[in-house]
């Protein structure tokens, strides 16, 4: 992308999946001409012109991630993805 160029936002949506205080789904538009594959690798669901991924929280006898960490680790890697692609990230 040159300076003359603007990058495109996404807008980034967080939302509690169903009543799960320990689950999230992060979704978003998908951008024209965004590899699906991409999408695929990165993790996401394909539901029309949506990316969609669900968070939880892990727990079992030997970690337990809050909902929190998980989230913002997904956030970061989603992030640093999308703007190596060139895309401005805002989260909803």
């Amino acid at each position: 992308m040159t300076d003359s160029q603007t990058a495109q936002t996404i807008l980034v949506y967080v939302r509690l999946c169903g009543g799960d205080e320990d689950c999230r789904e992060i979704s978003f538009n998908i951008p024209e001409g965004m590899s699906q594959r991409d999408l695929l690798d990165h993790g996401f669901a394909i539901d029309g012109r949506e990316a969609v991924k669900t968070v939880v929280t892990v727990k079992d006898n030997y970690n337990h991630v809050p909902v929190a960490r998980a989230l913002r680790e997904a956030q970061v890697a989603l992030v640093q993805w999308l703007g190596d692609l060139g895309y401005e990230i805002e989260f909803k």
